[in-house]
């Protein structure tokens, strides 16, 4: 991960796709450790994760 990149918000739609592709591709492999800071959950089941580095 980036070390400019302090926060992830992820939105989780359940939907079932094809193959996709990778969001960090041109990304060197740097796992970092995230705390889940916040869940925000909607009536038709999608949720926005919000991640801060630990």
């Amino acid at each position: 991960m980036l070390p400019e990149i302090d926060r992830f918000i992820v939105k989780l739609y359940l939907v079932v796709a094809g193959a996709g592709y990778s969001m960090l591709t041109d990304a060197p492999f740097a796992p970092a450790e995230l705390t889940l800071a916040d869940v925000q959950t909607f009536a038709d089941g999608n949720l926005v994760l919000t991640y801060d580095r630990s």
